[in-house]
This record gives structure tokens, C-alpha cells and sequence, in this order.
């Protein structure tokens, strides 16, 4: 999510997460280094430490990559593959995911049962409850992760644009984008806005930014100056730089001299003014510039919910997050139909512990999009917070 340090979160959910899929297609073939890789071995590393025949890490094959070729750690290889033709799951293998989850989440309670579970000051507390999955769960692990084998090809791949890549197609299906809103219209180049629709998607992937990067350097290449491309870049900068895609240092002398140069060639662009106030906040550096920033942005484009969404997580949420809370339910009832907006608005009640009023916002955000993560976040509810059955 965004702000999070996403490289301790993602190692801690590693080493705490009940069942570990490994989507193996083409796609991984190619890349013979990514932080996936990482995560990988990360996996294997505590499959060392569990019981021989214990279920855990679950390889999965989606198209006809073949197991003796795949580039994955021997840890992979001593357990048993599933293949998914284009990320399709049936039924029975639906059901046998379940078998696996209930049997480790009903070893883990037990444990828990006989340790108790110790508060932060020593103290005892109750046995924890851990409730099978319902159905909301399989819904999120379905989204969250068979959507990968779609990755970048969900632009490409609309009617009316070029081909993509053969390493970018697949028969999964696309990520389905919030419905329109209407704003202004930015930015004009007609291939420009294929880029910045990738950037605003509600799923894009390391590869889809690739492409998207790609096209804009195109532009930049015959038009070093132009406004639009080095303000989009500037965007895509940060968006590599949140999404955890890429936090090198390199990356982030992109980021700040494309903001900065996209601020002194438009200054009163509100994209150009955004993406200055993102980069300052990643930083931490300045937030009342970055305030001031974003709201001249909102004023620019009142209409256009995404400048409200950054200053709420990008720059309330760390300073003041009464008034993060505050603003992002002000935001969901002028921007009903936004589907991210929604969303936030259940990631600020996440932090501030109003588990009703995040279900809500994620019941909102599902109905206008499917977005991954908010599908997990309300799976996640349904199981610990309502103890919601498979057959209910």
C-alpha cells in the first residue's frame, strides 16, 4: 500500500503467511533477476524450517513452462506442481486449496491455544479464533494473484491497439478500470494518453510500467521539452518508486529532476504540481510544501478525485491522521463513484482501527472495481472479523 515500507512488510508477511503461491509462467522464465526472486528463496528459506510433508509453498504453472526448465529455487521442486492453463482455477483445485488452508490454519490455532497469546506488556490474553476462509477469500486470492499473468497486456490488449508482446500475452483475464468520471482532458498526445492510462490503471505491473516508460521516453527522445511527456514521466517516476517496482537511488534522481522540470515548464499543470507534492512526500522531507502543492492542484482540477486521494494518504495520513480520516470520508461522498477513493478511505479506518466503517468503504470499492488488494482486505474480514464459513 501506499507509504508502507513495503520491502519489511513484504518479508514479514513471508515468514507470518499461512500458504505461499508462486505463479510460474514465461514471464518468469525471462526475468533472470527481479525481486520476485527474492521473495522466492525468501520462501524456500522458511520451507527449510517446516515439517517435511507439511503443505506450504504451492508452485503454480500457467502456461507450458516446463518444471525441469523453470528457473526456481530446488526448495520448489521437492513439492508437488499445479498447472493453470491462463490462470484459470476449477473448482476441485479451489477445494483442495481450502483442505490445505483449513489444515495449517487448524494447526496454527492449536498452537496458539497451547501457547496463549502474549500482549505487548507480557501480559496473557485469550486464545486467538482463527475461522476457515469463506468464499470472499478465494475471490481475493483469485484477483490478487492470477491477475499477474495478465500484467501489462490489459492496455495492449484492448480493442483497437497495437499487439502486445508475445511475453505479455495470456488468456487470464484484465483488471477492470473504475468507472469514468469527467474531467479534463490530459494529456492530449494521443500515445501519451495510452501511457498515462497505464499509470492510473487500478492494477498495473512492473511490466505494464516498462511499456509505459517506453513510450514516453519515445516522445521525450523527439520532443526533449515537451510538457506532458516530462510531466507523465515525473508520474511514472513515483509510481515505480511507491509501488516498490524500483527505490534505487537512480530511480529517485529520476523522480525528483522530472518533477522539478515539469514543475518549471508548467507550472500551473496540476499533474505537474501532484507529482512534485508525491516525490516530496515519499521523501518526508517537506509536507507543508507538498500540502500547499496538492491542494493548488485540487483547486486547479476540482473534478478530478486523484489530487484528493494524494493528499489525504500521500500527505495527511503521515502528519495528521484525525484529519487524513476526516478528509477521505469528506472525499468518498463528493467522489461516490471512485473506486480508489472508496478504497483509501478503508485503508485510513485500517490504521485508525474502525474495522465497520472500513468494511463499508471496501464493500463500495468492490462494487465499482475489483481491485486486488481491497478484494484480499475483505476476505480478510470475513474470516477474522465475522468468521465467515466457505458455506456461508
Amino acid at each position: 500500500e501506499h507509504g508502507d515500507e513495503w520491502d519489511q512488510k513484504i518479508r514479514r508477511q513471508i515468514k507470518e503467511c499461512v500458504l505461499f503461491i508462486a505463479v510460474i509462467s514465461a514471464n518468469t522464465q525471462a526475468r533472470e533477476e527481479g525481486y520476485f526472486r527474492i521473495e522466492w528463496d525468501l520462501a524456500a528459506e522458511r520451507a527449510r524450517g517446516i515439517a517435511s510433508g507439511v503443505a506450504f509453498i504451492l508452485p503454480i504453472v500457467i502456461d507450458d513452462t516446463r518444471e525441469p526448465d523453470a528457473l526456481v529455487p530446488d526448495r520448489f521442486r521437492k513439492v508437488q506442481w499445479t498447472r493453470l492453463p491462463g490462470g484459470t482455477v476449477p473448482p476441485d483445485v479451489k477445494a483442495r486449496f481450502l483442505k490445505l488452508w483449513s489444515h495449517r490454519t487448524g494447526a496454527l490455532k492449536h498452537e496458539a491455544v497451547s501457547k496463549g497469546q502474549m500482549t505487548g506488556d507480557g501480559g496473557q490474553v485469550g486464545p486467538v479464533r482463527i475461522a476457515a476462509p469463506g468464499w470472499r477469500i478465494y475471490a481475493g486470492l483469485a484477483v490478487a494473484v492470477f491477475a499477474l499473468a495478465a500484467g501489462a497486456a490489459w492496455w495492449m490488449l484492448r480493442p483497437g491497439s497495437a499487439p502486445a508482446p508475445a511475453s505479455l500475452t495470456g488468456s487470464a483475464p484484465a483488471p477492470i478500470e473504475s468507472p469514468a468520471r469527467t474531467i479534463r482532458e490530459w494529456p492530449k498526445d494521443p500515445e501519451l494518453k495510452k501511457a498515462f492510462a497505464i499509470i492510473t490503471g487500478l492494477d498495473a505491473t512492473i511490466e505494464s510500467c516498462r511499456l509505459a516508460e517506453d513510450m514516453i521516453n519515445a516522445i521525450l527522445k523527439q520532443r526533449p521539452t515537451d510538457p506532458e511527456a516530462t510531466t507523465l514521466y515525473a508520474m511514472l517516476n513515483n509510481y515505480y518508486i511507491n509501488r516498490g517496482y524500483d527505490a534505487s537511488e537512480e530511480r529517485q534522481v529520476l523522480a525528483r529532476r522530472f518533477s522539478e522540470r515539469a514543475l518549471q515548464l508548467a507550472p500551473e499543470e496540476p499533474e505537474a504540481l501532484a507529482a512534485m507534492a508525491q516525490f516530496i512526500s515519499f521523501r518526508g522531507t517537506d509536507y507543508a510544501r507538498a500540502d500547499t502543492l496538492i491542494r493548488k492542484a485540487m483547486a486547479l482540477a476540482p473534478e478530478d478525485p486523484r489530487f484528493a486521494r494524494i493528499l489525504v494518504y500521500n500527505v495527511l495520513r503521515p502528519t495528521n491522521l484525525s484529519r487524513a480520516l476526516a478528509q477521505a470520508k469528506e472525499d468518498a461522498a463528493r467522489f461516490p463513484d471512485d473506486a480508489l477513493t472508496q478504497y483509501d478511505l478503508a485503508l485510513i479506518c485500517r490504521t485508525t482501527g474502525d474495522l465497520e466503517l472500513m468494511e463499508q468503504a471496501l464493500d463500495r470499492t468492490i462494487a465499482l472495481a475489483p481491485i486486488s488488494s481491497a478484494l484480499i482486505w475483505k476476505g480478510w474480514l470475513a474470516a477474522w472479523m465475522h468468521g465467515d464459513e466457505p458455506d456461508n
